[in-house]
């Protein structure tokens, strides 16, 4: 399994993600990313649920089509999964 770090992406907000388990502590999660283009946020997201041992629902919606234009036009993105 990639880590988040060796997943191409733009994600850069990880002071967001990291509040999660601060507020998620006595509760089970529900988590839902709708656009996760290769799943680098959402990897980073999993694993720092799963180093807190918090109970999880984990789930991601994409078409997997990638972009229309760009570096990435054409590419089987689910084939990276």
């Amino acid at each position: 399994m990639k880590r988040w770090q060796d997943i191409p992406g733009w994600f850069n907000f990880e002071r967001v993600y990291d509040l999660a388990p601060v507020f998620l502590r006595n509760n089970k999660l529900k988590f839902l990313e709708i656009g996760s283009f290769l799943g680098k946020s959402t990897m980073y997201m999993y694993e720092i649920l799963k180093s807190k041992n918090i109970d999880m629902d984990f789930n991601i919606i994409d078409t997997f089509t990638g972009p229309v234009t760009g570096k990435w036009k054409n590419q089987k993105l689910w084939d990276g999964f």
